[in-house]
């Protein structure tokens, strides 16, 4: 009880710091559910193209984005000055190409993109575990089990979201990121080398898995507040098939992938875990490796928790 009261305290303390007195407004789950639901079919019933521009603290990096989404296949985006990489969404998994070669250089598990908010299906989970807060043309994020805000978005005029913030734990700037371009009537003819790319993109895995399939998998059995599984299926990259799980507490995510086992194996498996610094925070990386079977966990949190979820992974019914 007392731990439920410091938390709501200190999401009103966070709020002042945030907040001019008097004009932002805490929504009701009610009041949030359809100004979301507005801005993410802002985001995504309609065609456009754009460049994103990030302020990346944690690296102290500066970048800019090709962003294009086309309602019928999903979203592209390529870094500018960097790479010639195509990346694209479609579904749960993103697509890899080279575009100087035309080549598909691999499928991932999708669970984030670097400059968009939340999906549709998310708003449940987001109203569950953040309390919404609304000033003018901003839309912020308070978690409801430790009062810190999270992220934050700026609408225009339309209710389109053109500018985002995500914070440390702590509440200091982490990430800032804004459209400095936007078109709705791109010229396509401009763009077919990308949407040639993403029209070669299907779905391909299942998300349906079977009972036999199930007790196979390594589940944590600690996550950190507001986390449940969200999308559990298989994919076929290079060749060799994953298990892909997917944790979300509707803003934030981790994945964890591991190969498909076509054996028992014993109940006990040590695995070596590796920390690197990565883009937005500390990525945890999980890997092991017996007999043909891999495992790795990815996402973005404090040491402390990362390795709680790590070392609590088990098989189902924790065999």
């Amino acid at each position: 009880m007392k731990k439920g009261l410091l938390s709501i305290l200190l999401v009103f303390f966070l709020w002042s710091t945030f907040f001019h007195r008097g004009f932002a407004k805490m929504l009701s789950p009610d009041e949030a559910l359809p100004l979301l639901q507005r801005m993410v079919e802002k985001v995504t019933h309609q065609n456009y193209w754009g460049a994103w521009e990030v302020d990346d603290y944690s690296r102290k990096e500066h970048r800019f984005y090709e962003v294009l989404f086309v309602k019928d296949i999903g979203f592209a985006w390529k870094e500018l000055g960097a790479r010639d990489f195509l990346n694209v969404k479609v579904g749960n998994y993103r697509y890899v190409f080279n575009l100087m070669s035309g080549e598909r250089e691999g499928v991932f598990p999708f669970y984030e993109l670097p400059f968009l908010p939340f999906e549709k299906d998310d708003l449940d989970l987001v109203l569950k575990n953040y309390l919404v807060y609304f000033q003018d043309n901003r839309i912020s994020f308070f978690s409801r089990h430790n009062g810190e805000i999270v992220r934050s978005l700026t609408l225009d005029e339309d209710g389109f979201p053109v500018a985002q913030i995500t914070y440390t734990p702590g509440g200091k700037a982490e990430n800032t990121g804004r459209f400095v371009y936007l078109d709705f009537s791109p010229d396509y003819r401009c763009l077919a080398s990308y949407l040639e790319l993403m029209e070669q993109c299907a779905p391909e895995g299942k998300e349906e898995l079977s009972v036999v399939e199930r007790k196979r998998i390594f589940f944590p059995r600690l996550l950190p507040p507001g986390f449940q599984l969200k999308r559990t299926y298989v994919v076929k990259s290079e060749g060799k098939k994953f298990y892909h799980l997917i944790y979300s507490d509707g803003l934030r995510y981790f994945t964890i992938s591991q190969s498909v086992y076509p054996r028992e194996f014993p109940r006990s498996f040590d695995f070596r875990l590796v920390f690197s610094k990565q883009k937005g925070g500390e990525n945890f990386v999980l890997v092991g490796e017996k007999e043909g079977f891999s495992l790795s966990f990815m996402g973005s949190f404090d040491v402390e928790t990362g390795a709680q979820v790590l070392e609590s992974l088990e098989r189902e019914g924790g065999h």
